[in-house]
């Protein structure tokens, strides 16, 4: 089973670690169990039982976990249950779970209507191990197999059942918290593989319901989080103090042969099934006051989708390797922070068959496609969108200020190659929000674009072999020719355009202005 102190201080903490020297001779179980209540106040919830002295440790008996949501959205509360801490006579403390327990889990709405679940966990030798001092305390934990099943029947009408089912093979851990004026866990986890089923079931007005079954497999998956709160904790309504006072949650995550297989039904029979596999995928974030960042790869894709009431239009393909990024300031400021937004795909390569169903007599090339767009930036929040109760008056007040400005836009990279043409382009930007006449309610731009393009003659002249009307072909090429030059030094068949936006507002194609 995942560790108590992922239940209690957030969903991405396992909480672990292997065992220290015998210096570390401080820690009791009271200290413990007081780590697990401090733990479980950090995002504003309480954890109670009822607690009784044994010969060598303590015995926590109907354990509960409670959480008010804000924002009047009612309270959850979680039955954890019984555990015992021992304290094993050198300083260490182990924490003693049954090989099989059920946790139930209750959400309760302000006007007292509940919904209720459960998730039973089963464990295979499992090892708990808790060291160090009240001040730094680290968790250690390994098992050799981790089973849960989280079932949920009490649902609102439209959405009958779910259930899950999944398993963890070979997990191992490690967490150490600090606790000063802020409160720092630095985690590392692995397991050797893993799975889980998912299963839904949605009520479908006039129709019969439909069952949705979602299946996970991987190998080994290991990563590492890092997670710094306020001692005084924090509050959900307001996320945006939090990363003031000093916030952090960071992470990694990688995961090794991955799988899904999805498959929607009615009355048993299959309405639409996908399926998709990366040898590899990784993930890295990290949150602070200087903003949010996600970026991922993920490598040898493959992707199949099939619906058999439709037979004949299966749809797949499989791509080298892709990769995104995401960063933004989240707090309110008045200088602009960095944003970027990337994305790069490689190597996509689309089944025959579906080439056949679009291109029947093979006049495209079938060679990968090729994407890449690169982004980068800075911004500005007029709105402190964090402090969620306060939203709506900030925009009042924002009067003609925008609530997100634009400082500065670089398109560091464009490229998009496939069916033998290829699309390039660079170009950066900067804007004025103190005019938003100019291009009517836009911060003005200032800055150049420059856009190169090649293959299209001869892509225009094999499109017209797949039956496309000529006329609407010669349209767009001279359009084409109208907004670019010829590019002679990237051949014959290759065109540019550079749009330029000047500081009093004029705007040029290839030197001729067009604003």
């Amino acid at each position: 089973m995942r560790t108590l102190t992922t239940r209690l201080a957030s969903a991405t903490i396992f909480g672990v670690s292997i065992l220290s020297s015998p210096a570390y001779a401080d820690l009791t179980a009271d200290d413990v169990w007081q780590h697990f209540q401090q733990s479980s106040s950090v995002f504003g919830g309480t954890l109670n039982g009822q607690k009784s002295e044994s010969d060598d440790g303590l015995a926590l008996q109907k354990v509960v976990f409670d959480l008010p949501l804000p924002f009047d959205f009612g309270t959850v509360q979680m039955d954890l249950g019984a555990f015992d801490l021992r304290n094993m006579g050198d300083g260490r403390v182990e924490m003693i779970v049954p090989e099989s327990a059920v946790y139930n889990l209750t959400y309760t709405d302000t006007d007292g209507e509940s919904f209720d679940g459960s998730m039973t966990m089963t464990q295979q030798g499992l090892s708990n191990i808790l060291s160090g001092t009240p001040e730094e305390i680290t968790f250690d934990q390994k098992a050799d197999r981790l089973d849960f099943k989280f079932d949920i029947s009490d649902l609102p009408a439209d959405l009958q059942r779910v259930t899950m089912n999944g398993s963890i093979v070979g997990f191992e851990g490690q967490s150490v918290t600090s606790r000063a004026d802020m409160n720092t866990t630095n985690v590392i986890y692995a397991f050797q593989e893993q799975s889980m089923t998912m299963t839904q079931t949605m009520a479908i007005e006039g129709e019969d319901p439909i069952t949705v079954e979602a299946i996970t497999t991987s190998g080994r998956v290991e990563g590492d989080t890092r997670l710094v709160t306020p001692s005084a904790g924090i509050n959900l309504a307001n996320l945006a103090k939090a990363l003031r006072d000093g916030f952090v949650l960071e992470g990694t995550n990688s995961i090794a042969g991955y799988s899904s297989k999805q498959v929607s039904s009615q009355n048993d029979t299959v309405v639409m099934a996908q399926t998709s596999s990366a040898a590899s995928y990784e993930t890295t974030m990290k949150v602070d006051a200087s903003g949010a960042m996600i970026s991922g790869p993920a490598s040898d894709v493959q992707i199949q989708m099939e619906m058999p009431m439709m037979p004949g239009l299966p749809l797949g393909g499989k791509i080298a390797s892709v990769s995104a990024t995401v960063q933004a300031p989240l707090l309110k400021d008045d200088g602009f922070g960095p944003a970027a937004v990337s994305f790069e795909l490689t190597g996509l390569e689309l089944d025959e068959m579906l080439w056949a169903m679009g291109d029947p007599a093979g006049a495209l090339p079938h060679d990968p496609v090729d994407l890449k767009i690169d982004l980068s930036g800075t911004l500005k929040n007029n709105i402190e969108w964090l402090d969620f109760a306060n939203v709506e008056t900030s925009f009042d007040a924002l009067g003609e200020m925008l609530p997100v400005e634009p400082g500065s836009a670089t398109l560091n990279a464009l490229r998009v190659s496939a069916v033998g043409a290829e699309i390039t382009g660079e170009g950066a930007f900067t804007f004025d929000s103190s005019d938003l006449e100019t291009f009517e309610g836009l911060p003005r731009p200032e800055g150049k674009l420059t856009l190169r393009a090649k293959g299209l003659t001869v892509l225009s002249q094999k499109l017209e072999q797949l039956g496309i009307p000529a006329e609407q072909i010669y349209g767009a090429m001279m359009m084409l020719e109208m907004f670019s030059v010829e590019d002679t030094e990237n051949g014959d068949d290759a065109r540019m355009t550079e749009v330029e936006v000047k500081a009093d507002g004029g705007v040029f194609a290839n030197g001729v202005q067009l604003q």
